[in-house]
């Protein structure tokens, strides 16, 4: 454990000028990418949730910023989220200090650890100006600088597991070395598939899920770390428990369907109930459910087979799967009543979702071996535990006989309502 004594010696030298005010852009702010001595490291600096990375580690380490015009000291500790206060009272939270100066975009300086020895020279160009601190999480498919580097230098997923099929295809799922997560990746696809063109999308998805995975863990790590060296600890190895797996579902000739479920922790008060369902169109490798169209029924989704664009089309359509809806929660309210009065209603929620919001309701679409999928995500926290599964209305499946009249002429992407759907 470092002593007090040298933690006390480092955070002194934030006494040299105070951090920039939250409402104000310093200078400085931005990702920057270079060198501590020979290692590669990529840093993200603002007033707080200062934070840098050893490209091909997992965790970021927080830095507390301190600037007199220009010339920067920062008290490196082991995450981010450790104020000075922390820092003083927790003193083992303490990994080293940097000394550097911001000129022309860059900053040069030394690197020193906790005791003020093994010192490094530093130095780092600033790549981007956006705020990419702990406080400001990037997720998704196109990540800021700060994990793109990261992602670049991350170590590569591995084979996990032996290979499986499901209906016309096979796959081998691939894990993250670092958080666990598990993606999927083609091995055998039906003639006419574009398998590279499906493997590049699934390749997209395990890398946003990446992202989601470290900078949750960040999170986490951000908010234990106040508490102390053993906190930080602890949550790093309850976090491992949490990794998510994409699981394929469902695969015909032309389509293949992967879901997710699960509870997810970044921080904060409680875990939010994560549904995610993709679903890519095996012809050419469009993700045509669950990419970032707001509408899964739209052109470039399921509207690739489904004759809706029209007005008057797709409120017919709306019309149908609404009233199947409204007709399911009725049917499972008299099989199964509210037990409680101080029980959330859940097909109530659902009903006063429509109300408000209409067809709009929030909601994943995509095609199973029963039929088109609607998946309702509208739930408040308080409920969507309880009521996002194993009810009979979420998700509510429209058969794919009750979608002929919808159906484009000629269309070979959702499964011809004259057969039953298989597997």
């Amino acid at each position: 454990m470092r002593s007090r004594r040298a933690a006390i010696v480092l955070l002194g030298a934030l006494a040299a000028g105070p951090v920039a005010a939250d409402s104000d852009t310093p200078t400085w702010q931005g990702v920057y990418e270079g060198v501590i001595g020979k290692a590669h490291v990529v840093a993200a600096l603002a007033p707080s949730g200062a934070r840098y990375v050893y490209l091909g580690q997992a965790n970021d380490l927080g830095l507390i910023v301190s600037d007199a015009g220009g010339a920067l000291t920062m008290v490196e500790t082991l995450a981010p989220g450790v104020d000075e206060d922390a820092a003083k009272e927790h003193p083992e939270l303490v990994s080293g200090a940097w000394t550097a100066r911001f000129a022309d975009g860059a900053l040069k300086g030394v690197w020193k650890d906790a005791h003020g020895g093994h010192e490094r020279p530093l130095a780092l160009t600033r790549i981007s100006t956006d705020d990419e601190s702990v406080g400001a999480l990037t997720t998704g498919d196109r990540p800021g600088a700060y994990d793109e580097r990261w992602l670049r230098g991350a170590p590569p997923v591995v084979a996990a597991g032996a290979e499986a099929s499901l209906g016309t295809v096979s796959y081998r799922p691939m894990r993250d070395p670092l958080f666990g997560g598990l993606v999927p990746r083609l091995t055998r696809a039906p003639a006419g598939a574009d398998l590279a063109a499906v493997n590049a999308g699934l390749d997209r998805l395990q890398r946003a899920q990446r992202v989601e995975d470290r900078e949750c863990l960040q999170a986490q790590r951000a908010a234990a770390a106040p508490n102390g060296a053993e906190a930080l600890k602890n949550e790093e190895k309850g976090a491992k428990d949490s990794a998510a797996a994409l699981t394929p579902t469902y695969a015909t000739a032309r389509l293949l369907t992967i879901e997710k479920s699960g509870m997810v922790f970044c921080g904060g008060a409680h875990p939010n109930l994560e549904v995610a369902v993709y679903t890519f169109d095996l012809a050419d490798g469009a993700l045509i459910a669950g990419g970032d169209d707001a509408d899964p029924l739209g052109p470039s989704g399921l509207g690739r087979a489904l004759d809706i664009q029209a007005a008057k089309r797709r409120a017919a359509f709306d019309a149908l799967w609404m009233s199947d809806l409204r007709a399911r929660i009725a049917a499972g309210e008299k099989a199964a009543p509210q037990n409680s009065d101080d029980d959330p209603h859940c097909g109530q929620v659902l009903l006063d979702a429509l109300r408000s919001d209409g067809a709009a309701i929030a909601k994943a679409v995509y095609p199973t071996a029963q039929g088109l999928a609607f998946r309702f995500l509208a739930f408040p926290h308080a409920v969507e535990g309880v009521c996002s599964g194993g009810y009979p209305f979420n998700p509510l499946v429209v058969p794919y006989a009750a979608l002929k009249p919808f159906l484009k002429p000629n269309q070979t992407l959702l499964p011809s309502p004259a057969a039953p759907a298989g597997k």
